[in-house]
């Protein structure tokens, strides 16, 4: 699961740590403890990868740093949507960008017909 008793709360105390205001960190605090598990499912769910993941929840964590002081309720449907939102879109990034750098165009020894072999072995034939 994400993140280790102590790795967690070390990482709760040092994110935080950017926050300037006592009801940012309230707000803060709430949104760690009760949406870190649902982060960590959503990237977890677009990577497939454990620590690709743990950095899109700590990034994503960031950007919620940014904008904390625009969040009303922490507990809303609208901030659940909202960090769920910010948290596939990071991965989806993540995920187009490591998918464009694995691609490789190979030539079979066959015809050299082209196909791509990417980094999970599947195969595409180009037309």
């Amino acid at each position: 699961m994400f993140y280790g008793e102590n790795k967690g709360r070390s990482f709760y105390v040092h994110i935080s740590s950017y926050i300037d205001s006592p009801e940012g960190k309230l707000k803060f605090e709430v949104i760690y403890e009760r949406y870190k598990g649902l982060m960590f499912y959503t990237a977890n769910s677009v990577l497939g990868d454990t620590r690709d993941s743990e950095d899109i929840v700590h990034d994503a964590f960031l950007k919620i740093i940014e904008i904390i002081d625009e969040i009303d309720d922490p507990k809303s449907p609208q901030t659940r949507y909202l960090i769920v939102t910010i948290t596939e879109n990071k991965a989806i990034d993540l995920y187009r960008k490591r998918k464009a750098k694995t691609v490789v165009l190979c030539y079979t020894l066959l015809g050299k017909q082209p196909f791509v072999l990417s980094v999970n072995s599947r195969l595409a034939m180009l037309s």
